[in-house]
């Protein structure tokens, strides 16, 4: 097998959380020849997930390829490089991350991708749209308890509810208790201000 080249991936979070049963159906998806788009609000976690399937997954391709897709006329030639670099591989595996408008031109042929974008409209014959909620709430206080251990489980509760249980919320959130060792309550207080 050759080097899955894990270095042009998104950097993996140390401290993911959740997302398993998601994370299984995409996997079943691709195996099953679907092409599959991840698809929700900002913030929900699209990116990070996508980015967890390709960390668990990668020793299963001989190639992996990430592309931020918000970058201009990137479809035609991610395709082009797609094809060219992966020629003769079946193991592959193509994550274009923030794709704003569905498309035909996606590569053809063997090989997994994986897409993400805030829509889940103008997918169908192209991709399975597959939805990314917003963490349970058991998920968001795993998140919150294990990146600030201080807080307990009633203040990280409250927490995730006032942001909505959405991962990037959340993770800011630790971050700006973490920096600032401001208190939940005052932090909370904050966000209602």
């Amino acid at each position: 097998m050759t080097d899955p080249s894990p270095a042009s991936l998104r950097p993996r979070d140390p401290a993911f959380v959740g997302r398993d049963t998601l994370i299984d159906d995409v996997r079943k998806r691709l195996l099953d020849g679907d092409r599959v788009v991840l698809h929700g609000p900002d913030g929900v976690g699209k990116s990070e997930t996508a980015a967890e399937y390709a960390h668990r997954f990668a020793t299963d391709y001989d190639k992996v390829l990430w592309v931020d897709a918000g970058i201009a006329h990137i479809v035609d030639t991610t395709a082009e490089a797609f094809e060219s670099a992966f020629r003769g591989r079946d193991r592959r595996l193509l994550i274009l991350d923030d794709l704003t408008d569905p498309v035909d031109a996606l590569p053809d042929g063997a090989g997994h991708i994986l897409v993400t974008s805030r829509s889940d409209r103008g997918w169908a014959g192209i991709a399975e749209p597959v939805p990314v909620s917003p963490f349970a709430r058991d998920e968001g206080v795993e998140l919150l308890r294990g990146r600030l251990a201080r807080l307990t489980p009633d203040d990280a509760e409250q927490v995730a509810d006032a942001l909505g249980d959405l991962p990037l919320g959340l993770r800011l959130a630790a971050a700006t208790l973490a920096e600032t060792a401001m208190a939940p309550a005052a932090y909370l207080e904050t966000l209602a201000g």
